[in-house]
């Protein structure tokens, strides 16, 4: 605190995940005869700004199908799970497939493989044919609201 101006000055950086208030009493006082003083008590809420990056908390590294496995919206083959440190609404997580050229797939889905935006249940779109194609790399990448991303092939 300024003694001279009053002005509140904030040294530190604020985090709503470690402190989500600030709490003091400030007192002012004369220099008079009688001392006169007063004082007023402050809270600061600290408001979220989803500073945080995303991260994968659960997904699997390999898997095996078989060529003929019916999949679709409603048969997910699997699901990835993710999360932030963000406290408030900025924690969103939203999932992508990642196209070969390093783009996001539009309409959550790749060439082959699909991915639920919210719900990170993923399903393939075509039928599988192990003669035709015997494996596939599917990259996966999720965001939260404020577009930080983190990926996992």
């Amino acid at each position: 605190i300024n003694g001279t101006s009053g002005e509140i000055t904030i040294v530190t950086v604020l985090d709503k995940e470690t402190q989500d208030s600030l709490e003091f009493t400030v007192i002012v006082k004369n220099d008079g005869d009688p001392e006169l003083q007063t004082s007023i008590h402050f809270k600061i809420v600290i408001i979220d700004v989803g500073d945080n990056n995303p991260f994968f908390t659960s997904h699997p590294s390999e898997l095996e199908l078989y060529e003929d496995h019916i999949s679709g919206v409603d048969t997910y083959i699997f699901e990835v799970t993710g999360d932030d440190m963000d406290v408030s609404d900025a924690n969103n997580i939203y999932y992508y497939v990642v196209m070969d050229d390093r783009t996001l797939a539009s309409a959550e889905c790749g060439v082959v493989f699909c991915i639920g935006r919210t719900s990170g249940l993923v399903y393939h779109n075509r039928n599988l044919d192990r003669e035709t194609q015997d494996s596939y790399v599917l990259t996966l990448t999720i965001s939260n609201n404020n577009s930080i991303v983190s990926e996992k092939t």
